[in-house]
């Protein structure tokens, strides 16, 4: 639902099911997955129970919310590729998003090293 954002402890649950049904790769999506309030709670609480958390769209915020991310656990991250530059900001319909993306992705390789996966996924 729009504007609406699952609780962590509704999050744990399904987290928790996950892991007792031996599901080990947890993706972790729904819009923009930076702005959940509690995304690197989940992170942590989806190590800690042995699963693997992947977050499939991290761009805009990536430089902001990496550090947290990181120490939580995240090892896998993926970036919205939609072209580059203006053909970029056109596509996400919003100004110099590109050059948010490329500091972000620099700062994540700088940072998470070779610990840390990252994929790219196209429309």
């Amino acid at each position: 639902m729009a504007g609406t954002q699952l609780s962590l402890e509704m999050v744990k649950g399904v987290l928790e099911d996950c892991a007792e049904y031996g599901i080990k790769n947890v993706r972790l999506y729904g819009g923009e997955p930076l702005l959940h309030r509690d995304l690197a709670k989940i992170v942590e609480y989806a190590v800690k129970l042995k699963l693997h958390p992947f977050s499939p769209r991290m761009q805009f915020l990536l430089e902001q919310k990496f550090d947290e991310l990181y120490e939580a656990g995240l090892r896998r991250i993926g970036i919205g590729f939609y072209g580059t530059g203006d053909g970029y900001d056109q596509y996400v319909q919003r100004k110099n998003k590109w050059a948010a993306v490329e500091r972000g992705v620099a700062y994540a390789r700088e940072k998470g090293g070779d610990s840390l996966t990252m994929s790219l996924a196209g429309s």
